[in-house]
């Protein structure tokens, strides 16, 4: 009901300001109309791009070396100019050597740092992966070895909302060629600069978005990113197995000078790029991870609420970055689902009962108390897991008209809309 009466209060506005510029009425002088801060992150029923069958949508299954250009604007309730999009991309590797890997990009444009990777014949990934469209609304897909790709576009970050996606990622660590400094030594945090690189600005910006790439050859281990200074306990982290290469994405706020952490548990090589970053006035609010699902039993075909109301503000939230950690006894799908009961691929679990699987971030909107859904695919063995809330986007807003009226017009207080109420949920 909330939400239908802002809705409501919205369009009369609006239409009243239509009728009194078609009487031929005039607006007081100095009066400006209050500008509407948008949503930062904006969730969709998801549109498929690229489908692994002969035929399907974006070409079908991708051989060693293809290249797709794919188009993921200006479809299902996608506008036709974005910030950037959040894609949900899957891969099911075929065969060869070594590692398969994705790689996602602006379209147009090559990168290093590929979205996910598939080691064993058979098995599956699923990641996702923030990139901004090229000027026609396009991104460019790569597979080095034969693979089933799958990507969904499950949301996007619109233009001026406090979001700024890197035209190419920058690259701030590549222990392998000594950028940033060499391996990570076990137990002892690396601080790592990305104000002021790759087209990160020096100043102004609360949190970046960001994809890590692990690389072990010795031992498994965890890999956690946090503010620089702050417990390595309390920042994401990326599971990763001996001989295995890791992907994963994050968003991180900053610490002290503006810089991040990385903290392993065992000597590992790692890259990392920043996809994007946050302004530091407006759209995305970092928190200390914050567990909200803690080793669910989720069943096959279920669902377990995540109550994160707790610590959220209690009203102006839109979306809520989660990072996803789940223990499977098979090859699954594991998935977030939205309150509106729309459900996105998240992680795919596998491997033996002990083997923790996750470490990603990804991004679903929130009911109005905070609550969201996970989901497990029907058909798949029960799978436990653990989400922790990193941090928040507001809902739309109309600003505040800071003009002086004149004496004999009263400016009428903008009210607070809902994200929902603009039909992408």
């Amino acid at each position: 009901m909330k939400r239908f009466v802002a809705s409501l209060v919205a369009s009369v506005v609006a239409v009243a300001s239509v009728l009194v510029g078609g009487i031929g009425l005039v607006a007081p002088a100095g009066a400006q109309t209050p500008p509407v801060v948008p949503v930062p992150y904006v969730g969709v029923t998801p549109v498929r791009v690229l489908e692994p069958v002969v035929g399907g949508v974006g070409g079908g299954p991708m051989a060693n070396g293809d290249v797709r250009t794919l188009t993921v604007t200006g479809i299902g309730s996608i506008p036709a100019a974005v910030e950037a999009v959040d894609l949900s991309v899957t891969a099911t590797r075929q065969g060869g050597n070594p590692i398969a890997k994705i790689f996602v990009s602006t379209g147009g444009t090559a990168t290093t740092i590929p979205a996910l990777t598939v080691k064993s014949i058979g098995s599956r990934q699923i990641a996702t992966v923030t990139v901004a469209p090229s000027a026609t609304g396009e991104i460019a897909v790569r597979a080095d070895l034969a693979a089933d790709v799958q990507i969904d576009v499950r949301g996007y970050f619109a233009v001026d909302a406090g979001f700024t996606a890197a035209p190419s990622p920058a690259t701030v660590l590549s222990t392998s060629t000594g950028l940033g400094g060499g391996e990570l030594v076990g137990g002892q945090a690396r601080p790592i600069g990305v104000l002021g690189i790759g087209g990160v600005p020096a100043t102004g910006v609360s949190a970046v978005a960001t994809r890590l790439v692990v690389t072990s050859t010795t031992a498994a281990g965890v890999v956690r990113l946090a503010p620089m200074g702050a417990p390595a306990t309390a920042g994401e982290s990326t599971r990763f197995n001996s001989a295995s290469e890791r992907v994963s994405s994050g968003i991180v706020g900053l610490g002290q000078d503006g810089k991040v952490q990385l903290t392993a548990t065992v000597d590992v090589h790692a890259s990392m790029v920043v996809d994007g970053w946050f302004d530091d006035s407006r759209g995305y609010t970092p928190i200390v991870p914050t567990t909200v699902v803690d080793n669910a039993l989720v069943q096959p075909g279920g669902t377990v609420t995540a109550a994160s109301g707790a610590v959220l503000p209690d009203t102006g939230i839109s979306a809520v970055a989660v990072q996803v950690v789940a223990t499977g006894t098979t090859v699954g799908t594991f998935s977030l689902r939205a309150g509106t009961g729309q459900e996105t691929p998240a992680l795919s679990v596998g491997g033996p009962t002990a083997n923790l699987r996750g470490g990603s971030v990804v991004w679903t909107p929130v009911r109005t108390d905070g609550t969201f859904d996970v989901a497990l695919s029907t058909g798949m063995p029960a799978t436990r897991a653990t989400l922790s809330v990193v941090g928040w986007t507001a809902a739309a807003t109309v600003g505040t008209d800071t003009t002086e009226p004149t004496a004999s017009v009263e400016s009428p207080t903008p009210g607070t809309l809902d994200a929902s109420e603009s039909g992408s949920f």
